[in-house]
């Protein structure tokens, strides 16, 4: 409840499942989303540039080798998959 990771109080805790917790870290913005990731090679920025080469007609393949990332990465981004929350 209380979202201090260290606290151990037990009238901090709540009965619930992995899906929960989940939910939980994302509703209270506590999750490693875009760049806040440290795995991630794009950031927020080239996300925003990658969705307006999209936008513009830009083949997937042709976007991947500029950033570096499979083409995959790029066809998630187009289709929704990743990278939601950057617009």
């Amino acid at each position: 409840k209380c979202d201090n990771e260290k606290c151990i109080n037990p009238e901090h805790l709540e009965l619930g499942t992995q899906a929960d917790n989940a939910r939980d870290k994302v509703v209270r913005d506590r999750s490693l989303y875009g760049d806040r990731n440290p795995h991630t090679k794009l950031s927020n920025d080239d996300v925003r540039e990658i969705k307006q080469l999209i936008h513009k007609g830009e083949r997937n393949i042709d976007i991947a080798r500029k950033f570096n990332v499979r083409p995959e990465v790029i066809s998630k981004i187009k289709i929704g998959l990743t990278w939601t929350k950057i617009v």
